[in-house]
């Protein structure tokens, strides 16, 4: 796999859930599932590895446990 393809993926990845972010207008909070849901069609086209997609698989996991733990103490989250 050329490093080329890499950075294409990546490119693409976060390029697409910015934009996606902005249609849906939805925060921050909002961008990691999106760029997972991307992540999922590049690595089906294999611009890059799937371990890209366990990791934002993990920052998803670690947001929605956040925003929980923020929703049952009252807070507003992160």
């Amino acid at each position: 796999m050329a490093i080329y393809d890499w950075m294409i993926g990546i490119g693409l990845t976060f390029g697409l859930a910015l934009f996606l972010m902005f249609i849906v207008r939805t925060d921050v909070k909002g961008f990691f599932p999106l760029a997972t849901f991307i992540s999922v069609f590049m690595v089906y086209a294999g611009l890059y590895d799937s371990w890209v997609l366990v990791l934002l698989l993990i920052i998803d996991v670690v947001v929605i446990f956040i925003e929980i733990k923020g929703s049952l103490r009252g807070g507003g989250g992160i």
